[in-house]
């Protein structure tokens, strides 16, 4: 069955606006307030519809405006799709990138009336590049987004992009063969293959969308919102199933409780952004002291915590003499305020069965350590018996082959 060119626009705008409003209706408006992002692919759809909308129009008199118009729009809404993208990954286009694309194709268009072979090549070449663009940047690492996902999503824009690959090389083929000038009229395979792509890619990005903020409450459920790293109850969590693998394997196991000396000082003299800063850096530093099975987190409003598994008393106070001297020679230089910090350190007992014990002791530690500042303090009855200590991997033997511990 042929279609005339009338009813495939309508075919066309219809299918863009049921995707505007089948959106917020599948998701919901409460959902939909959430998700930022799904504004801004509605917002997209919009714009592609509005160019359909102005492609419709058959005024000779405004056909300057028209063309104008239709162009501006359609290359907009790429542009903001390919904006999408990059908000998804946590960036954006930068206004020039959103705008100097559809005002420089709009110019251009107007300034050949007559030519639509040449207004459309130059139409699905740009489309194209935006289409390419959007497909790379789905590729980029998302650590809220699986592999997955971003591949599918990338294909869905790969086709995009053959489609209006293919509609410039048609009109190119038709150019070389010296065929004359048709007026610009979508086929049915043009309309299918478009709102194909802009429905699939409506679903995938929906659904990524969703996905992304699953991760995202996911991560922020288990991390401490201002330095990034594991929040209270997470560390406990996993705190408790360490020490249950250290009783299990007779290994060791050392509690590190970590205070910043004066912050409330801090606080008080330079402004609790001033302290924040501090508690970042604390943050970043047992990053780069501590190996990545060890685990720490923060458990205080100043208080910080760090698990290491198969480390003996040595070992521990090792480790804790590091942080201690790491903060204390970089932390003028590196976050504006010279700050020191107090540690205590405790090791898990055969009796023990929940990690707080440990965490208790090794806190009174450091309550001991903070009355005179910048020390480390061990808690005495924690020490391993001989016969432990020989069944546990010594961490401290380890470190004198490996100069990072």
């Amino acid at each position: 069955m042929n279609l005339d060119p009338t009813t495939l626009q309508w075919l066309w705008l219809s299918g863009i606006l049921s995707l505007v409003l089948s959106i917020p209706a599948l998701l919901g408006f409460p959902l939909l307030r959430q998700t930022a992002l799904l504004h801004w692919w509605l917002g997209l759809l919009a714009t592609l519809a509005a160019a359909v909308s102005a492609f419709m129009l058959q005024d000779a008199a405004a056909h300057l405006a028209k063309i104008a118009f239709e162009n501006f729009a359609g290359v907009l809404g790429f542009a903001l799709m390919l904006d999408a993208v990059l908000r998804m990954n946590a960036q954006k286009l930068t206004p020039l990138g959103l705008w100097l694309p559809p005002l420089a194709v709009a110019l251009a268009q107007v300034l050949q009336p007559q030519d639509t072979g040449s207004r459309v090549m130059l139409f699905c070449f740009v489309v194209c590049g935006q289409l390419f663009a959007c497909t790379m940047l789905s590729l980029l690492p998302n650590r809220e987004i699986s592999l997955r996902s971003r591949v599918v999503l990338a294909a869905g824009f790969l086709f995009g992009c053959q489609t209006y690959a293919v509609q410039a090389w048609t009109v190119a083929s038709r150019a070389i063969s010296f065929e004359q000038d048709t007026p610009l009229t979508p086929t049915a395979p043009l309309v299918v293959q478009t709102f194909g792509f802009l429905l699939l890619t409506s679903v995938l990005f929906v659904l990524l969308e969703l996905e992304r903020n699953d991760s995202l409450g996911r991560r922020l459920a288990t991390l401490d919102g201002l330095t990034g790293i594991y929040n209270r109850r997470t560390l406990l969590e996993l705190g408790q199933r360490e020490l249950a693998s250290a009783q299990r394997h007779r290994q060791s196991l050392a509690v590190l409780m970590i205070d910043v000396d004066g912050l409330r000082r801090i606080n008080e003299e330079r402004g609790a952004f001033s302290g924040d800063r501090v508690l970042v850096h604390l943050a970043e530093q047992l990053n780069a002291s501590l190996q990545r099975q060890d685990l720490f987190g923060r458990i205080g409003s100043d208080k910080f915590c760090a698990l290491l598994a198969e480390t003996d008393r040595s070992g521990a106070l090792h480790v804790a003499e590091r942080i201690r001297a790491r903060i204390e020679s970089t932390a003028q230089a590196e976050c504006g305020t010279a700050y020191t910090v107090s540690i205590g350190v405790s090791l898990r007992t055969p009796s023990e069965l929940g990690i707080t014990q440990t965490i208790a002791r090794a806190e009174a530690a450091m309550q001991r350590a903070h009355r005179n500042t910048n020390q480390i303090e061990v808690d005495i009855s924690a020490d391993l018996s001989r016969a432990e200590l020989s069944t546990a991997s010594l961490r401290s033997d380890a470190a004198d082959h490996d100069p990072g511990r």
